[in-house]
């Protein structure tokens, strides 16, 4: 039974799969038919893998439109910061 079993390379190369994924996904518990044979990983020729899921990423919130960005900061700051402001008529 040994002399059937593939190595981690062989069976990566079968399953389009780098070698160290292959092993990872093994030591995950994420590849049926791979067993540890003298602290090595030994595959049979059959195995499959479950199929790998990307991470999503959250969606991100929207930002606010800078009216609400204006009504939550307060009309009084930012008639502030508008009078601070220097006009673009001075400059020249």
């Amino acid at each position: 039974m040994i002399e059937q079993l593939l190595t981690a390379t062989e069976a990566a190369a079968k399953l389009r799969l780098h070698p160290v994924t292959l092993r990872k996904m093994a030591r995950e518990g994420r590849v049926l038919g791979a067993i540890r044979v003298g602290g090595r990983w030994r595959f049979e020729p059959d195995c499959t893998v479950e199929p790998l899921q990307r991470p999503t990423a959250p969606e991100p919130a929207p930002r606010p439109r800078p009216a609400a960005r204006r009504a939550a900061v307060g009309d009084d700051l930012a008639a502030a910061l508008s009078a601070n402001r220097p006009s673009r008529s001075s400059e020249r």
